[in-house]
């Protein structure tokens, strides 16, 4: 009997079969054999059910005649398996014939000790299990049949160590870290490695050292930008006189849209915000204020080149949809894909999307969406990950057994401080696992300074330095420009000074305050 699911338009069709062969008129959903006799003993019996989408042939069912000795009839092969090292596989068989059936399982044509059920498990695979093949024989007193042989594959393994990166590093300098990636299966291990964060990270002028907020008035030296003057308003494509980059794309020309958003492509108008990411926001997607804006009911638009590689858009009084409040702020693009957003002045802060994302609404950083985020007089400078983490190599193909080094730099040679965050995705061909994810967090802080040397009593030296950075070292040596510096102290740890004794041997000369 085959029994299967139908609705009115995919109605299920039958086909019985003996042997392989189509029965006539044997086209139910259950077929019943004329009186068996000693011949029909091992018949094989299967269903074809069909529909308009297509169809499916069962498993063979066999017709044993009591009294009759029937030869072993295999019904169910062994599969091929696939297993990660140190994982067990089991090899299974389903046979009908005359009770009882003796079973013997092997491997590679050899007899496996022991191995005398229906079932074989091999115990934790190693690479040198790859390609083994297991059949089995399966008997009786009329006589016996034997399997197909199934493979065992043991497939690329990877291993990826640490699986998180994280430094801290001064304004201006840059630190390295390693991720090792293995191969524990068997066969190449093919990979490649790429950003797969909000590949944005922003820092706001609430943060110690943060970007300073200081307006840009373009109001008088910028052009309004035609289009962008009424509601759901667009404009045509701007040139911005150089190629912007973003998320692994260039652009050189960008949309205004009426709604407090910039895109280099998209070319309808949005006006109810949305998160981020998003397939449903707009693509290649720059949203310094997202929100129901009218510039139609009042304020203007402006848009200026102001040195060769700046662009500036700037919302000037623009009227948020249905209400007296307005909106002044500003996007100021950089060449280097660096994103400065200000805002002077926003009536209704708290209905907006801020954030940015890229053309597949897959990749974004969304700083807020309906939520208590802008402020008047807020700078918020977005930097792009590719402009403070590199990686080399970004492919490569690694042995069984072996492993292969890809040196991660963190640069912060033009951040301001803030913690900055992206992910590195190592691509495979490692079935099981595919795809892993390596965050990266890199926390910058400022480069403290030393200041005054003051002489303590008996002979000691204070010295100060300018902001409290974990990790300090203090140095001396005798000469400024010749010689080893000498380890005094350190790690130091939320301090901005400390008491020292000076070397017996160096009891007096230069001292320098260094950081990780």
């Amino acid at each position: 009997t085959a029994v299967g699911a139908q609705n009115a338009d995919s109605a299920l069709s039958y086909q019985w079969r003996t042997n392989g062969v189509n029965i006539s008129g044997a086209t139910g959903s259950s077929y019943t054999t004329p009186a068996a006799t000693a011949a029909d003993s091992g018949t094989r019996y299967s269903v074809v059910v069909a529909n308009y989408f297509g169809g499916v042939t069962s498993q063979d069912a066999a017709l044993i005649v009591n009294g009759v000795p029937t030869a072993p009839i295999i019904l169910v092969e062994p599969r091929d398996a696939m297993v990660n090292t140190g994982e067990a596989a089991t090899f299974s068989v389903t046979a009908a014939g005359t009770a009882p059936l003796g079973y013997q399982w092997k491997r590679d044509g050899g007899d496996i000790s022991g191995a005398t059920a229906s079932a074989y498990t091999n115990p934790a695979a190693v690479p040198a299990d790859d390609g083994a093949r297991f059949s089995v024989v399966v008997t009786n007193a009329a006589g016996s049949a034997t399997s197909r042989e199934a493979v065992l594959m043991i497939p690329p393994g990877i291993a990826v160590t640490p699986e998180s990166l994280s430094a801290t590093v001064s304004a201006g300098l840059s630190a390295g870290r390693a991720v090792t990636l293995g191969n524990s299966g068997n066969g190449a291990l093919n990979w490649s490695i790429a950003l797969a964060g909000a590949g944005f990270s922003a820092v706001d002028s609430r943060t110690a050292g943060g970007p300073a907020y200081s307006w840009v008035d373009i109001s008088t030296s910028g052009t309004a930008i035609a289009g962008v003057n009424t509601d759901e308003g667009v404009s045509s494509l701007i040139d911005m006189g150089f190629d912007f980059p973003f998320y692994g794309q260039s652009f050189r020309s960008v949309r205004v849209y009426a709604n407090g958003y910039l895109s280099f492509t998209n070319p309808a108008s949005l006006y109810d915000n949305n998160t981020l990411p998003n397939t449903a926001a707009p693509a290649n997607l720059v949203a310094p204020l997202w929100d129901d804006l009218d510039p139609g009911a009042g304020g203007t638009v402006y848009g200026q080149q102001t040195d060769a590689g700046t662009f500036i858009v700037q919302f000037e009084g623009v009227r948020v949809y249905g209400s007296s409040l307005t909106a002044t702020f500003q996007a100021i693009l950089k060449a280097d894909g660096t994103i400065l957003f200000q805002y002077k002045a926003v009536g209704s802060p708290n209905t907006v999307t801020v954030g940015v994302q890229d053309a597949a609404g897959q990749r974004g950083l969304q700083l807020v969406c309906d939520g208590a985020y802008i402020a008047n007089l807020l700078a918020v400078r977005l930097v792009p990950s590719a402009a403070w983490l590199g990686f080399s190599p970004s492919s490569g193909s690694t042995p069984a057994g072996g492993s292969h080094i890809v040196d991660v730099t963190l640069s912060a040679a033009s951040l301001l401080p803030g913690v900055y965050h992206e992910t590195l995705r190592v691509s495979s061909n490692d079935p099981t696992r595919p795809t892993v994810d390596v965050p990266v967090a890199m926390t910058v802080v400022l480069r403290p300074q030393l200041g005054a040397i003051a002489v303590s009593g008996g002979g000691q030296l204070l010295l100060t330095w300018s902001d409290a950075t974990n990790g300090v070292y203090l140095d001396c040596r005798t000469n400024l420009v010749l010689g080893d510096w000498l380890q005094v102290t350190g790690p130091l740890n939320s301090a901005t000074n400390c008491l020292i004794t000076p070397p017996s041997d160096q009891p007096q000369g230069f001292y320098r305050i260094r950081t990780p």
